[in-house]
């Protein structure tokens, strides 16, 4: 939780919104409520467990935006450990599974999350991405199709939920806890090849401090 998704709340709160956050398990969440608490006392926050790995995943959508009922935003940056690997070792069940975080439970949250948003411009619904759906690499091929495939996905949902405004935004790689499931030798070696190809030499951080 405390990636990209968090920074966004820690946004929200510091713009006096109220902030509901959703993680795939209880402890999750209560463990960024905890941290967002402490850091903002005053914040007006809350949270709710949706799995969206699960096959069930539109009937806990709708279970989840009861609890949350009127919003004005919704920002998904829901993400699970990349599976990669060569074409040929793909299969039906591993393509499906590729996609179910990242791109059907996205299209399943904006379709039933726009039913609690207010028709106006006003409000909206921010989707995330992938970098590799411009700059494929070998193994990421169902990945990145995926990737590539919310960038027409953003657009369509774009036209048929107007005047809710909807976008799509590719952050790029962050050095956050979403690599905490990897080795060492692992994030290493992702970091390293990355870093290799930025401007700065180095993969994003997900905070920093500037001094003058």
């Amino acid at each position: 939780m405390l990636g990209i998704g968090y920074a966004v709340a820690e946004g929200a709160i510091e713009s006096n919104a109220r902030v509901t956050i959703s993680s795939s398990s209880s402890s999750k969440v209560e463990s960024a409520i905890a941290s967002l608490r402490n850091s903002y006392p005053s914040a007006i926050v809350a949270g709710h467990a949706c799995d969206l790995s699960k096959s069930t995943v539109e009937s806990d959508l709708k279970e989840l935006f009861g609890k949350v009922k009127d919003i004005d935003h919704i920002v998904v940056t829901a993400g699970d450990k990349p599976t990669t690997g060569p074409v040929e070792n793909i299969t039906y069940d591993s393509i499906l599974a590729t996609g179910q975080v990242r791109f059907i439970a996205a299209l399943l949250i904006a379709k039933v999350g726009s039913k609690h948003l207010k028709k106006s411009p006003d409000s909206s619904i921010t989707l995330t991405t992938g970098s590799v759906a411009l700059k494929p690499k070998p193994g990421w091929s169902v990945l990145g199709s995926f990737a590539a495939g919310m960038h027409g996905m953003n657009r369509g949902l774009a036209l048929e939920l107007r005047p809710i405004r909807v976008n799509l935004v590719s952050p790029g790689p962050l050095d956050t806890e979403f690599w905490k499931d990897y080795s060492d030798e692992e994030r290493k070696a992702i970091y390293t090849g990355v870093a290799e190809k930025m401007p700065t030499g180095r993969i994003a951080k997900r905070k920093y401090t500037c001094t003058f």
